[in-house]
């Protein structure tokens, strides 16, 4: 898997640089502030997108588990489809823009090595919307015909998927910078708009700041 690659590679390149740093603030009840970059790659019925992506992100942990919460946005312009109307079988192509998404995952992150690096694994929920879509063409069979095309558009410029994350995030002293890898389920015509293959990837990099316990210890 082309996104699975690209951490493993980056993942090596970001390792040495930090093993050999001890970690000075605690990884464990901890709640760290992280901002990110990154792409999206996915297609529709009528091309292949590749987007550049900003977001940001929280990560709440214990020792070995810890939730995440995301907020990103992809920028692009291309070209979906939904059902035409009011013939049967006959597609109109659809302009799209951006994809606004909110992540919602619970990690694992099962070792430690040299007592900084940690991988991780998540399983989540992501709610996708496309901000901007309209049909292609002002030709329609009846005003009533139009409005049945805007509709479905409005029905499938949002949609909720299983998302699946692994990554790594090095600690050093507050700092935190990880690399990761996310994937979701978005095809289906009718469904949503990002409709032309089964899976969604993402690939994000940034850093995170230890900012605060999430709990108190008892003394």
């Amino acid at each position: 898997m082309r996104a699975a690659r690209l951490v493993g590679s980056a993942a090596l390149l970001l390792v040495p640089a930090l093993v050999g740093a001890q970690e000075k603030h605690p990884f464990s009840d901890s709640w760290f502030w992280g901002a990110k970059g990154g792409a999206t790659f996915f297609k529709t019925e009528i091309a292949s997108t590749t987007a550049p992506l900003i977001g940001v992100d929280w990560l709440i942990t214990r020792s070995k588990v810890g939730l995440h919460v995301g907020l990103d946005q992809s920028y692009f312009e291309a070209v979906s489809t939904v059902a035409d109307a009011p013939t049967r079988g006959v597609v109109r192509r659809v302009d799209i823009r951006d994809l606004r998404r909110f992540t919602l995952s619970s990690v694992t992150f099962p070792y430690v090595w040299r007592e900084s690096v940690r991988p991780y694994a998540g399983l989540g929920m992501a709610f996708n919307f496309v901000p901007r879509a309209g049909p292609q063409g002002d030709q329609f069979a009846s005003p009533e015909a139009r409005d049945t095309v805007l509709a479905r558009i409005n029905d499938v410029k949002a949609r909720v998927s299983l998302l699946g994350t692994v990554g790594v995030q090095a600690n050093w002293r507050r700092f935190a910078p990880f690399i990761q890898a996310q994937v979701m389920p978005t095809q289906g015509r009718g469904e949503f708009l990002i409709n032309g293959d089964r899976l969604t990837y993402v690939i994000e990099g940034g850093l995170r700041i230890n900012a605060a316990r999430a709990v108190e210890r008892m003394r």
